[in-house]
């Protein structure tokens, strides 16, 4: 989870005075909301902001590199020691992608906590529906789509053989980056999000 100081501060401050901090015992936590979105907007004692919230994915052609975040809301937690997990799913019901577990940490029951990943460069190969997957504490508490689509080029009109020629440059950067990454990496450096083969 990104920016996790940031949000515990947030609810430390709007938590009812003197009663910030944890106040024992766990359970009781509810999922109000998972979104999916390209970009997290962060203020200075405000609360954040989603934009670009997204429920498919439309691509020109596949494969494609996508970054985005997924912000939880949770809600009637009590103390420390609950944990979400987030899995993406392929098409095929295979597991791409795996958070481990992310704790939960509640100044009490009534004031939400905002668990916020961000996802950098996920591929997605492959169209059909792709699955976001919340847990809490190993049991499933939300799935939704995520479609993902080729729509090809003429879907971008007079622009179309621009953008695929910038496509298809970015597209060999990056696999050139990766590669150095990879040359780089002992064969058994984790992957801190357990990304599928």
């Amino acid at each position: 989870m990104d920016a996790n100081s940031f949000l515990k501060s947030i609810s430390q401050q709007v938590a009812p005075q003197g009663q910030a901090g944890t106040s024992g015992g766990t359970g009781g936590a509810k999922l109000q909301f998972s979104i999916p979105c390209y970009e997290v907007d962060y203020e200075q004692r405000k609360a954040p902001s989603f934009k670009y919230i997204f429920y498919d994915l439309p691509f020109p052609q596949l494969p494609q590199y996508v970054s985005f975040h997924v912000a939880n809301g949770w809600i009637g937690g009590k103390g420390p020691g609950l944990h979400q997990v987030i899995k993406i799913l392929q098409p095929d019901g295979s597991v791409h992608l795996e958070t481990g577990r992310q704790p939960l940490e509640f100044v009490d029951e009534h004031t939400p906590f905002l668990a916020i990943n961000r996802f950098p460069e996920i591929p997605f190969e492959t169209v059909g529906h792709y699955w976001i997957v919340v847990y809490l504490e190993d049991q499933e508490v939300l799935r939704y789509p995520i479609s993902s689509r080729d729509v090809g080029w003429e879907a971008y009109g007079e622009s179309a053989g621009e953008m695929k020629a910038r496509y298809e440059a970015e597209m060999a950067e990056r696999a050139a980056q990766r590669s150095a990454v990879q040359q780089q990496q002992p064969p058994s450096a984790p992957n801190p999000f357990n990304l599928g083969s």
